[in-house]
């Protein structure tokens, strides 16, 4: 979701995008552990630290919003499948 409501500058460091991608992918496999494992005080604690996490890449990243998020109750209803 990130990657489609951010803009980054182009004056980052390549090294800079990598470390935010490399932290990316470490913390959802660990949100992704704790959910399998139905840890639901785990997934909230990390999703939290990955949110505080992602927020100080964006700022580091000269990262600005370019869009925004859609909330569910602004999608059109999806048609149910036929049994």
């Amino acid at each position: 979701m990130l990657r489609r409501l951010v803009v980054f500058s182009t004056q980052t460091p390549p090294e800079e995008h990598t470390k935010f991608g490399r932290a990316n992918v470490r913390i959802h496999a660990e949100i992704a552990k704790a959910a399998r494992a139905r840890d639901s005080e785990r997934v909230h604690s990390l999703m939290k630290a990955r949110m505080d996490e992602a927020s100080e890449y964006v700022k580091r990243l000269d990262g600005r919003l370019d869009g925004r998020l859609i909330l569910d109750s602004e999608m059109a209803p999806r048609p149910r499948p036929l049994s």
